[in-house]
């Protein structure tokens, strides 16, 4: 079997970046509206006019895969786009977009977003079957995640499958890179033949111009060879070149050596970790006996041992601890059927994510006992535990072992599902046995209670039970609302087994735990069994929990969801958790959160009803355009929301991901539906309003931001103009170098704005010394553009250009200009955004404002 040669040789020929992108123009000519190849143009043709040609998805996929084998971040985000465009013209001729899938998986796992990546990766190679390179492509990424999450042994398995299948392809230089991934596999694992540590590291200094693996940060400076990266692999690749053997060992420090052993630890190799063991224990026996003896009874009961030891047996120390429990669910059946030695392997994984984590937290491994860990918090006199950090990092762990099942299925392992239970108090620490032989451990009620509430698990929903007493009373983590990557349900009182007083439980689960994906704003598509569209879709189709679609009767989409939750539920019946994906436009709002978030309580089996009711119909109002007024937006559900998005895009800047925001808008939208189960009298407008020490930051900023709009309003100015979907002029808004984070918000809703609605239309004067630059736009939910005024702009532009003698480059041509720095007509954004060129415009804010106030929409009221 093998592969069309011009989709091998398409991808398999380029050896270096230059190569990749003539690659990528000779592909890309024939798509575009001009033949010049240039992938700007190429983004901004619409799909229609891209699926119009027989091969066109052939040419989209082979500049997809070259894309993410360049590694540079602009290209993999293009190619992620491309799959969207290649998933619409494949369903537009009748398909699944099971290539998109697998691209955009490829895409995903360049761009450092691993769990998704491997979910559409995975998903790809169960759908169909993949030719020969698709399916080398697919263990390259693969091999990539697993690399990331520090799985080299798992990493080498789908490096051997990258090779075998790129060589049915008969992509040669594929073969070199899959071999070239598993020599360095080999000297890392010290294997037997493998060449010398040397002479592989000069010839990744010399390689070729491309990444080896997906996801790896290529940044560097210094001796790392670019194809590993600066972090990670990279590093310890480094280690392990400049210490090959026992003796190169030897110049080092005791300190460096024990860093040295953390990271040959970290990542499992153990030759490495066994040499450096080596030269500790020749050069001071003491310190080598510490390193073993931590491994096995952890670092700071082996530094008591060593110290003298915790109270012979029989004695006990008291402290206030935090006991931290857990178990997998079904263990017992599952050694009834899986051989001794595959349960190890089974739960290697597992264990390993839970210790990174909670170490990370403070927390302390005392017991592994079959298939169940118990971990100590504030054991050793290391001060108070540091709640939010422990449950956060519990949160981080669930979250990382639903990727680590994904990946360990693929080698036939079961999906494991853990409990686990939390519980703060006095505890008895020391040594229980004899003087021949003791185990150190934790005694007392407190690991009762959290062991019996790790039990409660299986009778809730989420996946963690924690007690009142660990939070001092009612919780209060939203006052620092940063560190909450959880949600928490209020559980009432439970009988706890064996234990006369019930306690008041807390369920606690990660606010993203299923797949998600996201989408452009208005994707339209019908999804298979188990893809389920929030607030996207576009259609009147199972799975598809949208309102914008011709007689839909609900307002929003959560309103849609809560009162038809079927639509939902019969789409996914019988699947699996990991089977199930959602997909959310980009830049999720209120609407697409809050849905999210009703969807995830309907799966989970217990919702609150009454609750998501009110959430939903509070929802519909705002996205309806009933805003909260001014007065209240501080402690109400939408503005804390706003005010929430708004702190993370100023400290998050370009690093922001859609995930970010979306795992932000869960956090609010579970503080409100806490209040709400609380008072079932609250109302989401003002719902905030009894807690003022929660996202108190958010609330001043809501404050604030006010105040400098309405100072951004009295330096702006108001003129009449038109827009496409409105009767004759109206009045809007310009605004001059804005202070206000939220000025948009503000001008679209703000009361003195004629009609007391808001103001139809803000222009923005962003200008700088030797750079004008004005933006005009509409409120993209509003329905109506301004589709035409950023080509009457451009014309006036190139006219004034032309009398005073700046020409623009040409090329590359940014469709559908005819120069390559037009001013942006918004068909990118549905045309509710009109933005200068990029190097500035000739035209004053005075001309801009004049050439709106003359422009007649063509098509549609105006």
């Amino acid at each position: 079997m093998s592969a069309p040669a011009n989709q091998v040789e398409g991808y398999d020929r380029p050896r270096d970046l230059g190569e990749v992108d003539e690659g990528i123009r000779g592909l890309a000519s024939p798509l575009t509206p001009t033949g010049s190849g240039d992938l700007r143009e190429l983004l901004e043709t619409p799909c229609a006019e891209l699926g119009r040609g027989a091969d066109a998805v052939e040419r989209l996929a082979g500049i997809a895969r070259l894309l993410v084998k360049s590694g540079r971040p602009p290209s993999v985000a293009a190619a992620l786009d491309l799959s969207f465009r290649i998933q619409e013209i494949e369903r537009a001729a009748g398909g699944r977009g099971e290539r998109a899938g697998l691209l955009r998986g490829l895409a995903q796992v360049a761009q450092g977003t691993g769990d998704l990546g491997v979910r559409n990766v995975l998903a790809a190679l169960d759908g169909r079957e993949l030719a020969p390179l698709e399916g080398a492509l697919a263990h390259w990424a693969l091999a990539g995640a697993a690399v990331r999450a520090q799985n080299l042994a798992q990493a080498r398995e789908f490096a051997g499958r990258w090779e075998e299948l790129a060589r049915c392809a008969g992509a040669s230089r594929e073969v070199e890179r899959a071999r070239t991934f598993r020599t360095v596999l080999a000297v890392l694992f010290a294997e037997e033949g493998s060449p010398p540590a040397a002479q592989v590291h000069a010839e990744l200094q010399s390689a070729l111009d491309l990444p080896l693996l997906p996801g790896l940060d290529l940044c560097h400076a210094g001796p790392l060879p670019k194809d590993l990266g600066r972090a990670g692999l990279g590093v310890v690749w480094l280690a392990r070149c400049t210490h090959p053997s026992v003796d190169s060992l030897r110049p080092l420090s005791e300190d460096r050596l024990l860093a040295l052993a953390r990271l040959a630890a970290d990542w499992e190799l153990a030759r490495f970790l066994a040499e450096i063991e080596e030269e500790l224990r020749r050069r001071d026996p003491e310190i080598w006996f510490e390193s073993a003896l931590g491994r096995l009874l952890g670092r700071e009961a082996a530094q008591t041992a060593m110290a003298g030891g915790p109270p012979a047996p029989g004695e006990a120390l008291s402290r206030d601890v935090v006991v931290w429990t857990a178990d997998v669910r079904g263990f017992s059946s599952l050694c009834e059927r899986m051989a001794p030695e595959d349960v190890f392997r089974f739960l290697r994984p597992i264990f390993k994510v839970l210790n990174e984590e909670l170490e990370e937290a403070g927390g302390r491994i005392l017991e592994f006992v079959g298939d169940a860990i118990l971990v100590v918090f504030g054991a050793f006199g290391e001060g108070s535990p540091d709640l939010d950090r422990i449950l956060s990092r519990t949160a981080t762990a669930l979250s990382r072992l639903f990727v680590v099942g994904a990946l360990t299925s693929r080698a036939g392992a079961p999906e494991a599902a853990l409990g686990i239970g939390i519980q703060r108090g006095p505890a008895a620490l020391g040594n229980l046995g004899s003087l021949r032989r003791c185990h150190f451990t934790v005694l007392g009620d407190t690991v009762n209670q959290a062991a019996r509430l790790e039990g409660l698990t299986k009778k809730t929903t989420e996946p963690v039970a924690v007690e009142a007493s660990l939070f001092g009373g009612e919780p209060q983590v939203w006052r620092n609302p940063r560190a909450v990557t959880y949600s928490l349900r209020d559980r009432g009182h439970r009988a706890l087994r064996n234990i006369a007083r019930p306690a008041r439980v807390y369920g606690l689960a990660p606010l993203l735990r299923y797949w998600i994906d996201f989408v452009p704003m208005g994707f339209v598509d019908v999804p298979p069994p188990g893809i389920i569209y929030v607030d996207a879709g576009n259609v009147d189709a199972p799975g598809v929990l949208d309102h914008h679609w011709p007689g839909c009767p609900a307002r929003s989409a959560c309103e849609y969801l809560v009162s038809r939750p079927e639509r939902l539920l019969r789409h996914v019946a019988g699947l699996p958790k990991s089977s199930i994906e959602f997909r959310l436009h980009r830049v999720p709002d209120l609407d697409g959160t809050a849905t999210f978030y009703a969807a995830c309580e309907l799966l989970e089996g217990d919702p609150r009803g009454r609750e998501l009711t009110r959430l939903a119909s509070y929802v519909s109002d705002i996205d309806q355009g009933l805003l909260p007024s001014p007065e209240t937006l501080a402690d109400s559900l939408h503005g804390v929301f706003l005010a929430h998005h708004a702190i993370l895009r100023r400290e998050r800047g370009r690093d922001l991901t859609d995930w970010n925001l979306l795992e932000a808008g869960l956090r609010v939208v579970d503080a409100a539906m806490f209040l709400l189960e609380e008072d079932p009298s609250a109302d989401p407008g003002h719902v905030f309003s009894t807690r003022p020490a929660w996202f108190a930051c958010e609330r001043s900023l809501l404050a604030e931001d006010r105040t400098l709009y309405a100072q951004d309003r009295a330096r702006g100015r108001t003129y009449q103009a038109r827009v496409r979907g409105l009767q004759g002029p109206r009045e809007g808004l310009l605004l001059d170098h804005p202070r206000s984070l939220l000025f948009k918000f503000w001008a679209r809703n703000d009361p003195e704005a004629p009609g007391g609605l808001g103001f139809p239309f803000l222009a923005v004067d962003w200008s700088e010394p030797g750079r004008n630059r004005f933006v005009i736009s509409v409120d993209p939910e509003s329905g109506t553009d301004l589709d035409g005024l950023g080509q009457a702009l451009e014309v006036v532009e190139a006219e004034r250009r032309r009398a005073l003698g700046l020409p623009r480059p040409i090329e590359p041509r940014r469709h559908p200009a005819d120069n390559a720095d037009p001013w942006y007509f918004g068909q990118g954004h549905r045309y509710t955004i009109v933005d200068s060129p990029g190097r500035g415009t000739v035209l004053g804010p005075e001309e801009v404002m004049a050439l709106h106030e003359a422009w007649e929409p063509c098509g549609g009221e105006g």
